[in-house]
């Protein structure tokens, strides 16, 4: 399990290093570069013209990792100082590097836009360096937000030109790039190729390797191969030595350390934390250091020294907190649950579990999200596709008949006088050719038509499944997932803790049987729920149901909840109530959700009722509470469009679904619901559902009736 971890922590370090430097030119030479800089700032008010969008544009490059600010401003002056004077590629490069700055700032959606306007800028002047820039810039772009095929093509663009450029620094971050988006997907062996391919690039170069070299230890990792990962760590850190770059070097050692953990080399892995937790203080690398605080609680708790492990887990988690980075969080909250456990904190071990679990869910929800957007990416990939390939049809037949127009013109001049008649013959053949092809040309724009009408309905169809797919996997992770684990957790502290004595045990059994029976609850909206969304409808069989028997059935369901919050549950009906004409299994979901609903925000001390009237041919079905109310606009919007859901008074959680199933089954019984509400006074829900035929009414009667 320990190594486990480790390999999680390790893959997460990984990614770090990634966002801090993948997309740019290794740059610990910006220190080096300053008085370069400082000059070009000093002679920047003499220049005018191209000679200052050049330096603006040279500022904009150099100054981008440290201060994006400014490089954006350097950026934006060159765009004007190229516009003002007609220099086409200045004033596209200067869109390119607004967008690099912006991507540096994390504002993705601002960098696509100005990559957008370069590639457009560079096409109309057929400037490929411009082009090849913009073409790189998305595919960053489009790597960062999930959007795989589409970065993924604009990389491919990207190489295509910079080699027909010679720009073979380009040509190595692209491919370094992509053994990126392999990683990010868990594709290591494919990644692996493309840091090996990276490595070779930069020998070919004459450049350092090291980061080459730190990509595929840290991927060697990855496929378990630790032996061959750690060889390469120890190279890329022997370079990044001889160029000083402390930053470069605290991050391997802590690679290294977590590798060497891998192995159990415990007093390696130690020493490496050491040392790249003493070269981060001296350059405020915290999430470096929540990375070797973490590891180093590990290493402690292998060891069994279990206060120290506990010291440097709050460490590493506090600091993860600090830099919000959930990968680092979670690996930190986890490592701090088993040193609470084996330190006899079940308590603290089972609410870090549960806020784990929490944590657990937002990730798993992000992950559906870029699922999501990736197979849109791939669907609008084929659909672009699709329509070059019709454009390329269409130009095709387009051609054909300019050279048959060409030829019979020949034809035509050639014979003169001679070949009149001949002529007439052709002209009129030719013109049965054109109709033919505009024919043709008429039917595959009606089959593409088709086809695409087609692809939006498969697209709306495949909408509709994803939007009910991710409202089910929603509540799963959210509303089962949390309650399981805790589950899990409560039963793992019944077990494991044996000095517990019989009150504690039977108050944590009780526990167990309340998460039960919400579970339950739960389950059966959300079966009810996807059977009316997935089939569309379901079939309900009304007959002449006994409201009193459904009432106090709901009553004793919730009798565990109502005594474990001190609420008081009453039914209290008029004697000679008729039968209600309803499905038995719709009222009884209604009036369990309704009860539900008023338990989960009354107090202790509280009072839930069902109370009925007769009106007219509909019986009106009541249940009131005494608990917190609503206010206006809550209880205007209650029966709304979408599904939503808050904490009880006791922070008891739902699905959202009970009014949303209660709307449609009782609607669909031929009644209506309502609400009558005020903040801090409690609600009233009601209903009205038909009164069953007369028939039905007297047979009850006579059968009540009989000895």
């Amino acid at each position: 399990m320990i190594n486990r971890w480790l390999h999680s922590l390790s893959s997460y370090c990984f990614l770090f290093g990634i966002s801090l430097c993948v997309y740019t030119l290794p740059h610990a030479a910006y220190s080096q570069q300053r008085a370069t800089i400082d000059s070009a700032q000093a002679v920047l008010d003499t220049l005018t013209g191209a000679s200052r969008a050049k330096a603006l544009i040279f500022l904009a490059e150099e100054i981008r990792p440290v201060v994006p600010d400014s490089s954006l401003y350097y950026a934006r002056e060159a765009k004007t100082v190229a516009q003002a004077y007609g220099l086409d590629r200045e004033y596209g490069m200067a869109d390119v590097h607004i967008g690099f700055a912006y991507f540096t700032k994390g504002d993705n959606a601002s960098a696509t836009t100005s990559f957008q306007k370069a590639m457009k800028w560079g096409t109309q002047k057929e400037i490929n360096e411009v082009l090849a820039y913009a073409h790189y810039g998305l595919g960053m772009t489009g790597g960062v937000t999930g959007n795989l095929m589409e970065a993924m093509e604009h990389y491919q663009n990207s190489q295509a030109l910079f080699g027909s450029l010679e720009e073979g620094e380009m040509l190595l971050l692209i491919t370094s790039n992509l053994g990126n988006l392999f990683y990010s997907q868990k594709d290591y062996a494919t990644a692996y190729g493309y840091f090996l391919k990276a490595y070779q690039q930069q020998n070919e170069l004459g450049v350092s390797s090291a980061h080459a070299l730190l990509n595929l230890g840290t991927t060697a990792g990855a496929l378990d191969s630790v032996a061959e990962g750690i060889v390469y760590l120890h190279q890329a850190l022997e370079e990044f030595t001889e160029e000083n770059n402390q930053h470069r070097i605290a991050w391997t050692k802590s690679v290294l350390g977590s590798m060497y953990r891998m192995t159990d080399s415990l007093a390696k892995a130690e020493v490496y934390y050491r040392e790249a937790e003493a070269l981060a203080h001296t350059f405020d690398g915290q999430q470096i250091l929540g990375i070797c605080w973490t590891g180093l609680s590990l290493v402690y708790y292998q060891k069994g020294q279990l206060a120290e492990a506990y010291t440097y887990g709050q460490k590493g988690f506090e600091m993860a907190t600090a830099t919000q980075r959930a990968g680092l969080i979670g690996e930190a909250m986890r490592s701090l649950i088993e040193i609470q456990k084996a330190r006899g904190n079940y308590a603290d071990a089972l609410d870090l579990a549960e806020r784990r679990a929490k944590l657990n869910d937002s990730i798993v929800s992000n992950e559906n999200f870029r699922a999501t957007v990736r197979r849109e990416s791939e669907f609008a990939a084929q659909h672009r596709v699709d329509s070059v390939t019709y454009a390329q049809q269409v130009e095709r037949l387009a051609y054909q008949n300019r050279v048959r127009k060409q030829q019979w013109g020949l034809w035509a001049i050639g014979g003169g006088l001679f070949c009149c008649g001949l002529v007439i013959l052709l002209q009129i053949r030719f013109s049965r050719l054109r109709q033919r092809s505009a024919d043709e040309i008429a039917l595959k724009n009606q089959m593409l038509q088709e086809s695409n009408e087609e692809i939006e309905q498969q697209r709306d169809h495949l909408d509709k499944a994803n939007s009910i797919k991710d409202r089910i996997f929603s509540v799963i992770a959210h509303d089962l997932r949390s309650p399981l684990n805790t589950l899990q957790s409560m039963l793992e502290l019944f077990v494991l803790a044996p000095e517990l004595d019989k009150q504690q045990r039977n108050e944590m059994i009780g526990q167990v049987g309340n998460r039960v029976n919400s579970l339950l609850y739960t389950l059966d909206n959300l079966l009810k729920w996807s059977i009316t969304q997935m089939e569309g409808s379901l079939e309900l069989q009304p007959q002449g149901i006994d409201l009193e028997t459904i009432a106090n059935e709901t009553m004793e369901f919730h009798q565990d909840m109502s005594m474990h919050k001190g609420v008081t549950l009453a039914v209290d009906l008029p004697a000679s109530l008729p039968m209600l004409w309803v499905d038995i299994d719709a009222l009884r979901l209604v009036l369990r959700n309704l009860v539900g609903n008023a338990l989960k925000f009354t107090s202790q001390s509280g009072k839930v009722s069902i109370l009925a009237e007769t009106t007219g041919k509909h019986i009106k079905v009541l249940v009131t509470d005494t608990g917190v109310g609503m206010d206006a606009d809550t209880r205007d919007g209650i029966f709304g469009p979408g599904v939503t859901s808050k904490l009880g008074t006791n922070n008891e959680k739902g699905t959202g679904l009970g009014l949303v199933l209660s709307q449609e089954f009782i609607e669909r019984s031929g009644g209506s619901i309502g609400v009558e509400s005020a903040l801090g006074i409690g609600s009233t829900f009601w209903f009205l559902l038909p009164v069953a035929p007369v028939e039905t009414n007297t047979q009850t009667e006579l059968a009540s009736s009989l000895p």
